[in-house]
């Protein structure tokens, strides 16, 4: 009887084990997934403020094809879109330009990207689209003044 108490408590203790060992695996799995993210995260902002950079020396192709790293590595990353989008239309590519605000738009909610998107819009002709960004950027909590001169010059 003695002996099957014990033998129940070995394994009462070896399951115990495993199951931290266990749980000690899935922590470690977790951290390692949550740094593998924080690094492609600083990555990505890396290489936004790379593609800025270029930008601003007007080095319109370079910065694309480091935005493009960018939204490959991270594609759900709004802000390299809305980058990708302006680098565009500095080339006067309006098309390009309104598809990468539109996914900016799609990812997240700010203003400043529906401001964009309602500016290609209008290079496009579609008045009644960039009304519609405009409002949107407004209710985003974009400055109303400026945005609402936007919306009388249509």
């Amino acid at each position: 009887q003695a002996e099957k108490q014990k033998a129940a408590e070995a394994a009462k203790a070896a399951e115990a084990k495993a199951a931290a060992e266990k749980q000690k695996t899935a922590e470690a799995k977790a951290a390692a997934a949550k740094t593998a993210k924080s690094q492609s995260d600083v990555s990505a902002s890396k290489l936004i403020a790379d593609a800025q950079k270029l930008l601003s020396q007007k080095k319109f192709d370079d910065a694309i094809q480091v935005l493009k790293q960018a939204t490959g590595q991270e594609p759900s990353n709004a802000r390299a879109w809305f980058v990708m989008g302006r680098a565009y239309d500095a080339q006067n590519n309006t098309a390009k330009a309104l598809d990468c605000a539109k996914k900016a738009c799609s990812l997240d909610k700010k203003a400043q990207y529906e401001i964009f998107r309602g500016d290609m819009l209008v290079k496009f002709g579609d008045k009644a689209g960039a009304k519609e960004s405009y409002q949107k950027a407004i209710s985003l909590g974009g400055n109303s003044a400026q945005i609402e001169s936007k919306i009388n010059a249509l």
